[in-house]
């Protein structure tokens, strides 16, 4: 059989936690406090997910409020869906899959190592609740 099928939501939500693990970029050790960390450059894509999931929960909202004779087998939403994974695995951990903050280590020139905490989504998830995409975007560029 040919094709693609519908991965788990148990599978799924063991895939979630990608802060929790170390980048590569940390495991080989930041040279200097200006580095980057490939976590940083995940904000942007998991933030556009996080966005996503957020406006097909609006919608779903909407289309149930003007049609509530509708229910969600009838409406295409099964166990496995997009958005029932969202709502029922993204939202009630959102704080811990997608983190205000992240600890960076790096070293110094002179091989001496330190840590700081820096912003990874700050507060990017409630704006984003709150105002919705477009606004977000402008604000986070």
């Amino acid at each position: 059989e040919s094709g693609l099928n519908r991965a788990s939501a148990r599978w799924l939500s063991s895939l979630v936690h990608v802060f929790e693990g170390r980048c590569a970029c940390c495991k080989k050790g930041h040279r200097s406090r200006t580095d980057s960390c490939f976590s940083e450059l995940l904000v942007s894509p998991l933030l556009a997910l996080f966005v996503d999931g957020l406006q097909l929960r609006r919608a779903k909202l909407q289309r149930s409020m003007s049609r509530p004779w509708v229910d969600d087998q009838e409406d295409g939403e099964s166990g496995t869906s997009g958005l029932h994974f969202f709502q029922s695995y993204v939202l009630p951990e959102k704080d811990r899959i997608l983190p205000a903050n992240f600890k960076f280590s790096y070293t110094d020139g002179a091989g001496r190592s330190f840590q700081e905490v820096r912003p990874l989504f700050g507060k990017l998830l409630k704006r984003a609740e709150g105002r919705g995409y477009p606004m977000l975007e402008q604000e986070y560029q």
